[in-house]
């Protein structure tokens, strides 16, 4: 199944408007239940966005920004996770430490891109889960 098209725009600050206005108009808030997970909802949240706009080169950014709309077809009609691995970490919370484990499942589409690649995360507070949400979502290859 070939997925939707991208976003598209003449340049970085336009594409960020425009994905912007996608993850937290058009897709957030109206996620659909996840197949790949049961049933369950991918949340689209705040860290989400932070993290597709963070740190990275521009050129990376504006790929991952471009590619949401594809992200958001992979998440609800990928029936398989291709990988799956999990990381624990210390916090200090007021005056206490939690282990913090958090898993990340990676869900692949195809697109007329090419391969298109979903990171979910979900975090797990004294064993209790959080609840997924998407993270990232980038090309592959």
């Amino acid at each position: 199944m070939i997925l939707s098209a991208k976003l598209a725009a003449n340049n970085f600050r336009e594409l960020k408007r425009i994905a912007e206005n996608f993850y937290f108009r058009e897709w957030r808030g109206h996620e659909k239940p996840a197949p790949a997970f049961d049933g369950e909802t991918v949340r689209v949240t705040r860290k989400g966005w932070t993290y597709l706009t963070g740190k990275s080169a521009t050129g990376d950014v504006m790929r991952r920004l471009a590619l949401l709309p594809i992200a958001r077809e992979i998440i609800e009609t990928t029936k398989q996770i291709t990988d799956v691995r999990s990381e624990k970490k210390l916090h200090r919370y007021q005056s206490k430490t939690l282990t913090v484990e958090t898993y990340f499942w990676s869900l692949i589409g195809k697109a007329s891109e090419g391969i298109v690649k979903v990171i979910v995360e979900e975090m797990y507070n004294d064993g209790q889960p959080q609840g997924k949400h998407f993270l990232s979502v980038f090309p592959v290859g």
